[in-house]
């Protein structure tokens, strides 16, 4: 890829050894088709602990650190960086201690971003960022797993590994290494890797890198580890920089090429033209034909482009689409490898959803997705076993809500606020009593919080100070309705932010998130962004003004909406009106 000052060119693989059939790394690069105003983002993620499940958990903290990173409203990449690992470590926490089941689960992750003629990089958990040029190997993020040269001995690698808790998922809280403002020249080229490569001797990996094209370079790199007995799954990503900074010396080597490359034109025309003369009197009868039609496409390169297709959709998510290529191959060739492999990746997929929906006790999506799974795998018993076992789950949800169906809450209607009204009336959000403490954990969900995260007082929620971030809903869903918290913020040692969720809804096939989200910090602004699957948009961003507020004291947030349309207000006082592409509906919370 390039733009006016930077050619960049990179290559990945991934391989899984005979040893160890799950692999358990996801690599990606973003954007795919051009450079952004905030550069080339590169991610590796590697599993740990050799759980199944660590497989969709890396593809999930790739899409995520992508989504966050480009959706982010800072245009500082360190600090994008990190809020994109942050959020990625905040989900990942959350699906590996669902129902306050710790999971011994977690992500290695590296970030590593190009942006004009700097490099950044951002690392957590033993995966390894080395910076290649001709004179030198260096490892830019020294890892706690690092003992003697480049690459530690693969025993004490193993050791060390199985030991550190530093990873996505494992904690509430990160801390990771975040190296910013790397100078980078034409010529410099990075690897990230995993510990698939650490019998491979240096000098053999800085060789090959610098000779070989980046994809080549990651293949040669496979084989090398392969050669020297390595039983783990490894995962590369080879990056190289062409040209950078656009300085004196970049413009002088482009012009002596430019120079080079005329004499060499004329060189070459000359000695054509002579060639051509000498044949045409040699064979004076044998006129030069000229063919353009393009050479039938073959059914092995026609093979390779469907594989090739299905394999990205499936890194990408799509995975009935994936699905799709992979079965046009097997029409033609039942027993081809490579779509063979990408229907059992997909199964595993299908049902890697089904296990999460499970746990939410959402059986009717479970078992979509069992039967999914179970339709590329007939002969699969234990899919069917979590069938069967997820429709009795199913039935005895059913008879246990019909005697006493849950009773709904009727939708409040509140007029649209006029462009002259200066504040709200005082009046309760709902009309209706407010509930007692004993009746708030029937109307609310607590999703992913314990005991030591919140309280119930009354007609309150407190939400205690611990690592976990909190979110109540309601369990009703409205529409056309206004919806008001108070909150009070302490004093100077405040910390975060808090406000009103509205629309809140998960995809319909995915166990991912859709609101809207009103809130207030102690940097004092307020803030209104739109949650999508991973992607976080700011819609609208608005100083803290006294007249709103008294030394950051007593808030009360408040949130109208109809149809498309959302009205926000803070202390009564208006503050911006909104209008979305689509009808708000959902819980809040």
């Amino acid at each position: 890829m390039e733009n006016d000052r930077t050619i960049i060119s990179f290559g990945g693989c991934s391989k899984e050894n005979a040893k160890s059939p799950i692999n358990l790394d996801c690599l990606g690069s973003f954007p795919k088709k051009q450079l952004s105003s905030k550069g080339q983002l590169f991610v590796m993620a590697t599993g740990m602990n050799g759980h199944p499940e660590s497989t969709s958990a890396s593809k999930m903290a790739v899409n995520l650190i992508n989504e966050v990173y480009y959706s982010d409203p800072s245009e500082d990449v360190v600090t994008s960086l990190r809020h994109a690992f942050e959020d990625a470590n905040a989900l990942l926490h959350e699906l590996f201690n669902h129902n306050g089941q710790r999971r011994k689960l977690g992500i290695s992750c590296t970030g590593l971003v190009i942006a004009a003629d700097r490099v950044y990089i951002a690392q957590i958990g033993g995966n390894h960022a080395f910076r290649i040029t001709r004179s030198r190997m260096q490892e830019l993020v020294e890892t706690k797993l690092r003992r003697h040269g480049v690459l530690s001995k693969r025993s004490r690698f193993k050791r060390e590994f199985t030991r550190t808790d530093d990873a996505l998922g494992i904690n509430p809280q990160i801390r990771f290494d975040i190296k910013s403002d790397i100078p980078v020249k034409s010529g410099d080229c990075f690897l990230l890797c995993t510990d698939g490569l650490v019998n491979v001797d240096s000098t053999q990996i800085r060789e090959v890198v610098l000779s070989k094209s980046p994809q080549q370079a990651c293949k040669s790199l496979i084989r090398l580890a392969n050669q020297v007995g390595c039983d783990e799954n490894i995962n590369v990503q080879a990056i190289r920089i062409s040209s950078a900074s656009g300085g004196p010396t970049a413009e002088r080597w482009k012009a002596g090429n430019q120079i080079a490359n005329v004499i060499r034109w004329v060189s070459a025309a000359f000695l054509v033209a002579i060639l051509g003369t000498v044949l045409f009197y040699v064979f004076p009868d044998e006129q030069p034909k000229l063919q353009t039609p393009a050479k039938p496409q073959t059914t092995e390169a026609k093979e390779a482009h469907l594989l090739s297709q299905g394999n990205t959709f499936y890194q990408a998510g799509e995975l009935d689409i994936a699905l799709r290529q992979f079965q046009a191959i097997l029409q033609a060739n039942p027993l081809h490898f490579g779509a063979m492999n990408g229907l059992t990746q997909i199964a595993r997929a299908y049902e890697d959803s089904a296990d999460f929906y499970y746990r939410q006790n959402i059986y009717d999506k479970a078992v979509a997705f069992y039967q999914k799974a179970v339709q590329l795998e007939p002969d699969n018993m234990a899919l069917k076993e979590k069938i069967s076992e997820t429709e009795s789950k199913l039935k005895e949800a059913e008879v246990v809500d019909k005697p006493t169906p849950v009773k709904r809450r009727r939708p409040v209607t509140m007029k649209p606020p006029v462009a002259s009204q200066s504040k709200l009336p005082d009046e309760p959000a709902f009309n209706e009593s407010k509930p007692k403490a004993e009746a708030l954990q029937d109307e609310w969900l607590f999703p992913h919080l314990t005991a030591r995260d919140f309280e119930l007082d009354e007609d309150r929620i407190i939400f205690l100070e611990s690592a976990n971030r909190k979110k109540a809903l309601l369990k009703d869903e409205f529409v056309d309705v206004s919806f008001r918290v108070q909150a009070k913020v302490g004093g100077a040692s405040s910390k975060g932010r808090f406000g009103l969720i509205i629309g809140y809804r998960t995809m319909a096939e995915s166990p991912y998130e859709f609101f809207y989200l009103f809130s207030v910090s102690k940097q004092q602004e307020f803030l209104l962004q739109k949650y999508s699957n991973f992607k976080k948009e700011a819609i609208v961003k608005l100083p803290v003004l006294t007249e709103t507020i008294n030394e950051f004291g007593v808030i009360r947030l408040q949130v109208t909406c109809r149809d498309n349309g959302i009205a926000l207000y803070a202390n009564r006082i208006p503050l911006h009106e909104f209008e979305a592409p689509e009808s708000i509906h959902g819980a809040v919370g």
